[in-house]
């Protein structure tokens, strides 16, 4: 519920500021989320700022669109950030004999900013020439996205501490992954239709 406050307090606040002032806060953010990856740790670096921060990162990217180039390099380095972040969390964990991510699969750091923001581009840019069951099943999945942020946590820890899959540490990450967001998106979906939870997804 607090996180729908902020949310609506966010859209009040971007809505009424210039193409400037709405980036100033987004370059901050990538500062601060690579300073994180480094380790060098800042009071300001918590939960409430780093995570909310996305949102005006997504509304920027509406309202004043990328160039062609910009959204070109994005992907490309989100895409470089995808396979190291691959082979650094095989790796760790490997040597770990466990899942160890370290850092490559927190919110908070520079990688994962990055490759959202390349998600997030690719969706807004590409969406519409998706045709057939593709273009549905995108479409289930932006209608419950804002509710599959807020309650993916609750699925991801069971998920991640009962360890009832075995085998190649990149396959399953891989299975997580998948399970993860089913079982999310199922969630959601439930209390989307039950009418004292719809408010919790909106």
């Amino acid at each position: 519920m607090f996180l729908q406050f902020i949310f609506l307090l966010l859209m009040f606040v971007v809505q009424r500021v210039t193409n400037g002032q709405l980036w100033l806060p987004v370059a901050g953010w990538l500062m601060l989320t690579t300073l994180h990856f480094r380790r060098i740790k800042l009071p300001v670096v918590i939960d409430m700022v780093m995570y909310d921060v996305y949102l005006i990162f997504y509304f920027a990217m509406i309202k004043v669109p990328l160039s062609a180039d910009l959204r070109k390099a994005i992907v490309s380095i989100a895409c470089l950030a995808i396979i190291a972040g691959i082979f650094c969390v095989w790796e760790y964990s490997t040597l770990a004999q466990d899942y160890s991510p370290a850092r490559f699969t927190s919110y908070k750091t520079i990688n994962t900013a990055l490759i959202a923001g390349a998600c997030f581009t690719l969706a807004y840019c590409y969406a519409k020439r998706i045709s057939g069951c593709l273009r549905n099943l995108v479409g289930f999945i932006s209608q419950h996205s804002l509710g599959l942020y807020l309650v993916h946590p609750l699925i991801l820890w069971p998920v991640r501490e009962l360890q009832f899959l075995s085998g190649p540490t990149l396959v399953i990450l891989l299975l997580i992954t998948v399970i993860e967001i089913v079982l999310s998106l199922g969630l959601v979906w439930l209390l989307a239709h039950v009418r004292i939870t719809r408010w919790l997804v909106p």
